[in-house]
């Protein structure tokens, strides 16, 4: 499900599935989706999750999330440093963004000529 803000709460992410069928909520493609389709071209997005179903996204991230998807750094450090008791669900999220990216690194390996991004 493309979505226009960040879901940080797993309730919240268990009732758009409902409401919508979706298997997961993704801000980045939204936009993509969108300005290809003012464009008229075709767009086929593969996308893989860093945060399961039951994981509460930190503060800290919610916070340092721009519309897009994309993080403020200098935010999200703010934040860490006024809260460090975020910083194991950070590295949980860390941890579940490499498994994202290695798994689409893989994929992208079996479909030569097909342009990637790493967002």
């Amino acid at each position: 499900l493309g979505w226009e803000r960040i879901v940080a709460e797993p309730a919240e992410k268990r009732d758009l599935g409902r409401r919508f069928g979706a298997l997961a909520v993704d801000m980045e493609s939204l936009a993509v989706a969108r300005t290809a389709q003012r464009h008229g071209l075709p767009l086929l997005v593969v996308r893989a999750c860093s945060d399961p179903l039951d994981s509460r996204l930190p503060p800290a991230v919610r916070e340092a999330t721009r519309p897009d998807g994309s993080l403020r750094l200098a935010r999200l450090l703010t934040q860490v440093a006024a809260d460090p008791r975020q910083l194991p669900q950070l590295l949980r999220l860390g941890r579940g963004s490499r498994r994202a990216f290695d798994t689409l690194r893989r994929l992208a390996a079996l479909l030569p000529g097909v342009p990637t991004s790493a967002a």
